[in-house]
């Protein structure tokens, strides 16, 4: 949950936004977001802006990322006694005179007594980085308070062409409209420029044999290493061989208006929306691992959209009656989800170096699919807390869900739940001790 609205890529957020992160575990704190809150919640507040002089603040940093601890593989003379001297159990090779019948082709042969060695996870491991520039802006009068950032943040990772930027954006305001009504605004927006690196390269390279040799005796690549049956991973390494480049969009922005007509009551309407664009572009050239053994290269292109509204409002009433405090909480909901996604593709592009683009030009195999999937959620919820002394404290939870996905007559599911806790730490039989600076019993029962 971020800044009271449900938001799914917490990636987005840039890290010097941050005000605040609580976690929510336990059946009653959960409880009030529903089936939502099922397996946990994480409530993120952002950065305001505050009365007073303008403070400006920026930063930077750079990392090197590196490979450590890995599992180094044998060399190629260590790999090829192991094979002579397995072969020896059997009584087929007894001295180097023997080798032929161990290593079958001439290449092996070749290979194993001129002592060839080749770490081939080494052709493929880089060093990576990760860089960040961030810029952040805030003030206010006792009216107005703002807060404004931006971040550009781009991470380099451990194999060639794989790399991730993200631009960000972030505008929070509040505004004091009426001495009893504020009102704000926040919003985020998020853009990543993307090529991902995931065709199993490594996976592949540990299992080939370390002394075959990548490449033919003319300097050209060798689609099958040795003798062996495997692809050459190196295939992949060319330029424009592998693509897979995201540029993916997001979107969070959330209105609200907060009135206090009296003393402790509250009535709060937020208004919220999520909005999610994606374009994956994706080519694998007839050479790499994938494709080697079918009938050229493939061509790809998603388009996929989310989007959310979330409608909420709710009613919180204050009230002190000596030392007991009162407070109830009213919350409706209503969300609704709207995902869709196209793809086109197809195999053989005439030209490689058109990559995704043109895939009229691909002769075989043209596929062209779509997918929609809409869904809302209504929700009312409402709580009760009330407190003794400040030391002795019930919660009251039930919280309604009705989903659209669900089969007519089990559309709605309840969520009740109860706590009580007990401030230890506040007795008077506690004040003279000075080993706990907090303690407090917790019971808590919900579904």
């Amino acid at each position: 949950i971020v800044d009271g609205i449900q938001f799914s890529s917490f990636q987005d957020i840039n890290q010097n936004d941050i005000a605040s992160i609580e976690f929510l575990k336990d059946a009653s704190s959960t409880a009030i977001y529903g089936s939502r809150g099922a397996n946990g919640v994480i409530i993120i507040t952002t950065k305001r802006g505050a009365t007073g002089e303008v403070k400006l603040t920026a930063g930077s940093y750079y990392g090197i990322a590196e490979i450590t601890g890995y599992p180094t593989p044998m060399t190629g003379p260590q790999y090829a006694n192991l094979k002579r001297e397995a072969y020896r159990t059997i009584g087929t090779w007894n001295s180097a005179a023997d080798d032929p019948k161990v290593f079958t082709s001439a290449a092996d042969l070749a290979s194993a007594r001129n002592g060839s060695n080749f770490y081939w996870p080494g052709f493929f491991l880089k060093q990576g980085s990760q860089q960040d520039y961030n810029l952040s802006v805030a003030g206010g009068s006792e009216k107005t308070k703002a807060y404004f950032s931006m971040d550009y943040f781009k991470e380099k990772g451990l194999y060639a062409n794989d790399f991730s930027n993200r631009y960000s954006l972030r505008l929070n305001i509040d505004h004091q409209l009426l001495p009893t009504l504020q009102i704000g605004l926040q919003s985020q927006l998020a853009y990543y420029d993307q090529n991902l690196r995931d065709d199993n390269i490594l996976t592949v390279a540990n299992k080939i044999i370390p002394y075959f040799d990548p490449y033919n005796g003319d300097g050209s690549l060798a689609k099958f290493p040795g003798n062996g049956n495997q692809v050459n991973p190196y295939f992949n390494e060319q330029a424009g061989a592998y693509v897979n480049e995201n540029h993916v969009t997001h979107l969070l922005s959330t209105a609200y208006a907060e009135w206090k007509p009296i003393k402790g009551l509250s009535l709060r309407s937020n208004l919220g929306i999520t909005i999610a664009n994606s374009r994956n572009g994706h080519f694998e050239g007839s050479n790499t691992l994938n494709r080697a053994l079918s009938t050229g290269s493939l061509s790809s292109i998603t388009n996929a959209g989310d989007n959310t509204l979330i409608w909420e409002n709710i009613i919180t009433y204050q009230k002190s009656l000596g030392e007991h405090n009162f407070t109830a909480t009213a919350v409706t909901s209503y969300q609704s989800n709207r995902t869709e996604n196209s793809l086109a593709q197809g195999t053989g592009q005439l030209l490689a170096d058109q990559s995704y683009q043109a895939l009229q030009n691909n002769p075989a195999n043209l596929k062209i699919s779509r997918n929609y999937n809409g869904q809302n959620l209504v929700s009312g919820v409402f709580r009760l807390n009330y407190s003794f002394k400040s030391k002795y404290l019930l919660t009251l939870t039930g919280r309604a869900d009705g989903s659209s996905v669900l089969a007519t007559g089990n559309k709605w599911a309840f969520f009740p739940s109860a706590a009580g806790a007990w401030r230890i730490v506040d007795e008077n039989f506690m004040k003279k001790q000075t080993v706990f600076s907090e303690l407090k019993a917790r019971v808590s029962y919900g579904i």
